[in-house]
């Protein structure tokens, strides 16, 4: 029997809304956690509905956030995605794996979202390397 995975280290800011969904209100903005709610659920594979009904947004306004991550996937690092952990060690929120360099990780970080082969061509303004 395979073990169980480990809890994704993101989990800890947004998994109570993950789990006991909001009531929707209308705002015209989304803060830094439902931005991150967005982007752990398209690392996920989640539909655009189950996302934005564990936000308090529509989908219209997840939709265009998402929009926004594939025209220009460095947004993302705008978000606390990405930890420094040690002297060369970066750790990925999103599923808890490490890095040794920086770069690496924001490849790692990118390939949850977009596909690989498009995650290794994304400018980064260090070095172009393979994940």
């Amino acid at each position: 029997m395979p073990a169980k995975a480990p809890r994704p280290p993101v989990l800890a800011e947004i998994g109570d809304r993950v789990k006991h969904r909001p009531p929707r209100q209308k705002h015209d903005h989304l803060d830094m956690d439902d931005k991150l709610l967005i982007v752990f659920g398209v690392s996920r594979g989640w539909t655009i509905k189950k996302i934005a009904l564990s936000l308090p947004a529509s989908q219209t306004t997840v939709k265009s956030y998402r929009a926004k991550i594939f025209d220009d996937p460095t947004l993302v690092f705008d978000l606390p995605v990405l930890v420094e952990k040690g002297l060369k060690a970066y750790q990925c929120r999103l599923c808890g794996e490490s890095r040794a360099s920086k770069a690496k990780g924001m490849r790692h970080v990118l390939a949850h979202i977009l596909p690989d082969e498009i995650a290794r061509g994304v400018p980064l303004n260090t070095v172009a390397k393979p994940l």
